[in-house]
């Protein structure tokens, strides 16, 4: 599961969704077959659970870990094909999207997306409401893969994403080996929230050009406020 940075299907949705919006951003056709994700999804939600969970909270609820959930969700696909093959022929449609990937209909690259307003500010839209931050890096990771079987080396988008993993690496030895996705959610404490605001921190002063061994942005911004109200109080004769 490399590919995914985890087993839970939730990161199956992110993988397919950066995977997708690479081919687009690249001016190449989706990826179509028998069973498109979000058909996929509707045959579940109208044959088996229409709760608001979804199909991969369902296979996380009857399963006891996310390696199995994962199994879960593949042996309902297999299922749904299965069914497919044996029905009467009908003409082909068109693979339709999956939600997190319909916000993506005016393709940028996926540093520009991540780092939009939109992202930042309604960061469930694009990953689903469970660990956010590994979602970003399996909607990444997919993106990356896409460049990879389109034969697109060394792009901005991918020199960051691996360039930001070395970064992360050298910030943190003591998670060496760990995806960033994995190592930022850990840093949140359980909130996402707090996982969201280290990512952005971290991943805006490595774009900067900070150092491993800097303090972050965000702690500059903080220590510069502090010395400017230092300044001012002085100005007023409060110190």
């Amino acid at each position: 599961m490399s590919h995914l940075g985890g087993h839970s299907p939730d990161l199956l949705y992110c993988y397919i969704a950066g995977y997708g919006h690479a081919r687009r951003f690249h001016n190449n056709k989706a990826v179509t077959g028998a069973l498109g994700l979000g058909d996929f999804v509707s045959w579940f939600r109208d044959n088996h659970y229409s709760g608001p969970q979804g199909l991969a909270g369902f296979c996380r609820l009857v399963t006891d870990t996310d390696k199995c959930a994962l199994e879960l969700f593949f042996e309902l696909r297999r299922i749904r094909l299965e069914q497919i093959r044996n029905a009467p022929p009908l003409v082909q449609k068109e693979n339709s999207p999956e939600a997190a990937q319909g916000s993506f209909e005016n393709a940028v690259c996926l540093t520009e997306l991540v780092l939009g307003e939109s992202m930042r500010t309604r960061t469930a839209m694009y990953v689903g409401n469970e660990r956010w931050i590994q979602g970003i890096w399996a909607m990444w990771s997919g993106y990356v893969w896409a460049e990879r079987d389109l034969g697109i080396k060394g792009s901005p988008d991918a020199r960051n994403f691996h360039g930001f993993q070395k970064w992360i690496d050298a910030r943190y030895p003591f998670a060496q080996g760990k995806n960033w996705g994995k190592v930022i959610q850990f840093l949140g404490v359980g909130s996402n929230e707090r996982a969201r605001d280290e990512f952005y921190d971290l991943f805006e002063t490595f774009l900067e050009g900070g150092q491993p061994s800097d303090p972050s942005k965000g702690c500059r911004e903080w220590i510069d406020g502090v010395l400017a109200d230092v300044e001012d109080r002085k100005t007023r004769g409060e110190l």
